[in-house]
């Protein structure tokens, strides 16, 4: 008995893995197409400096820019920046990670769920 409903459960599991791949492929690219169409409009007219930003606002811009200059952090915005445009994400353990790899990490947002099954 137990390997009879051993090999059940085998062949189930194979059956499900079998039906669950397809959807996951499609999933993925689906997935990877959105992340793409979002980072080209992000990517749209950024010069990779936040002092090219437009605004809709004037004085949200300046506001924003008089705050940035008195930290004297434009060039860490600018980073940030161009880490939340390349990785889709940004953190304090983001950061940690691109001075351990010395490098961008990509966009991490897009990962194969395909892999997984």
């Amino acid at each position: 008995k137990t390997a009879l409903w051993s090999g059940f459960v085998a062949d189930t599991c194979k059956v499900s893995l079998g039906l669950l791949f397809p959807f996951t492929a499609e999933l993925d690219r689906f997935l990877k197409e959105n992340a793409r169409k979002g980072q080209d409009e992000l990517e749209q007219g950024f010069t990779g400096h936040i002092r090219d930003a437009k605004t809709s606002e004037t004085r949200d811009k300046e506001a924003i820019m008089s705050e940035i200059q008195q930290s004297g952090n434009e060039e860490r915005v600018d980073k940030a920046i161009q880490t939340l445009l390349l990785t889709g994400l940004h953190s304090s353990n983001i950061r940690k990670a691109e001075e351990c790899v010395g490098g961008d990490l990509g966009n991490l947002n897009v990962w194969r769920r395909a892999d997984l099954v």
